[in-house]
């Protein structure tokens, strides 16, 4: 069991407005797990569940159920439902922030503001998941898992009624957009990995992901669709890890990440690679050169936010040199 007592005091701006300026928050929570074997070496049920009490949504119960079974040494199947949630934040309360400003009816100026809403509550997931291990060799591990999850009380921004600020200067119109939970849906998808040793010094992982996102925002929401695009559908991972003669270490990544059309900008996919060169000549002390991103000179990640265009942030070609000592 824990407690945690939270206390901020935020010196406000122009654009960004905390109302209470000055909060303290109380959070106090709980775990609790249990491991029954139902068929001794071959069937477990572990039960388990998380209970919090916060200032925001009050008491919250996250349950978790798994199941593994072990027909033989090399072979693992198990499945699991878990509950969760994530609870409100200061942010989706209390904030007021301007978030886009542009010429209205009659040339009067619009600003567009984002505002915290104290009905706010917590997000609901429901997840399922099923997976499966094979060992049929030493050497090789081959790892399947799918899962299917259920969304309730997402978050979405819903306009509320405009208002003229005719004090301010200059006069203007203010829209706000309030945080609400008006969407729910679904997200299925499939993880395939294995880890290949073929040969003492050498390994090899392999990674592909897939991710489906079916959102649906409530009747009384304006809210667009457009998070199902806002993840990669697929992404590939693949490393190299070799260990060389004189203590050297050679490691190599790719990593293949699909576009992202929903942003704004729209975000290609992209294919990146690292390199890492390392010495390790005693257990406490290695010497690594690194190089990333080396295909590109650079490519963008992400794009817009709030549904608002910006020159997105593209992450460049590096390098660097890194000294560990443990002792």
């Amino acid at each position: 069991m824990g407690t945690r007592v939270t206390i901020d005091n935020i010196d406000n701006s122009v654009t960004l407005d905390f109302t209470p300026t000055r909060r303290t928050d109380h959070l106090v929570s709980g775990f609790i797990q249990d491991q029954v074997a139902l068929i001794q070496d071959r069937l477990t049920l572990t039960l388990g569940s998380k209970f919090e009490h916060n200032s925001y949504s009050g008491f919250e119960a996250q349950p978790n159920a798994r199941l593994l079974y072990s027909p033989n040494d090399w072979n693992r199947m198990w499945a699991a439902i878990s509950r969760a949630v994530r609870t409100p934040a200061r942010f989706e309360r209390d904030v007021q922030t301007n978030v886009a400003a542009f010429p209205g009816p009659g040339g009067l100026l619009t600003l567009v503001e984002s505002s915290g809403n104290s009905d706010f509550t917590s997000e609901k997931l429901l997840a399922f998941e099923l997976g499966y291990r094979v060992q049929p060799v030493e050497w090789l591990t081959v790892d399947l898992a799918g899962f299917y999850t259920i969304y309730d009380n997402l978050r979405t921004s819903e306009p509320g009624t405009p208002a003229i600020a005719m004090g301010a200067s200059p006069p203007h119109i203010v829209q706000p957009f309030l945080f609400d939970n008006r969407m729910s849906g679904n997200t299925y998808g499939v993880e395939i990995s294995t880890t290949w040793h073929p040969l003492s010094f050498w390994r090899l992982h392999l990674n592909y992901s897939y991710l489906k996102i079916d959102l649906h925002p409530d009747a009384t929401s304006v809210e667009s669709m457009e998070d199902e695009r806002r993840s990669p559908r697929h992404q590939v991972q693949a490393r190299s890890l070799l260990d060389l003669p004189w203590h050297l270490q050679f490691d190599a990544s790719a990593f293949f990440v699909d576009r992202l059309p929903k942003l704004e900008p729209a975000v290609p996919s992209y294919l990146r690679l690292d390199l890492r060169l390392g010495w390790r000549p005693t257990r406490t002390f290695d010497l690594s050169l690194v190089g990333q991103n080396l295909l590109d000179n650079r490519h963008p990640e992400w794009g817009g936010i709030f549904g608002v265009p910006v020159r997105p942030v593209e992450v460049q070609r590096s390098g660097y040199v890194q000294a560990t000592w443990r002792f």
